[in-house]
């Protein structure tokens, strides 16, 4: 699945530090360990959303940024 950042977090696992805007792919386990672990430090922020998880053609039509620019 491809998930969208939407606040600042340093990616421990990844050794990299995640900006808003920044899309990467990760596993749907992956991405329930991320926000249970960024729940910790704000429980009412949205660090992270989904953009494409497969099943939904919608998902793929949100602009991503380029991370090597």
């Amino acid at each position: 699945m491809k998930v969208r950042v939407l606040k600042e977090f340093f990616d421990k696992k990844e050794n990299i530090t995640r900006k808003p805007g920044d899309v990467f792919t990760c596993t749907k386990e992956r991405y329930e360990e991320i926000e249970k672990k960024l729940k910790f430090y704000c429980i009412q922020c949205q660090w992270i959303e989904v953009v494409e998880d497969g099943t939904s053609p919608e998902a793929s039509k949100k602009p991503t940024r380029d991370n090597n620019k």
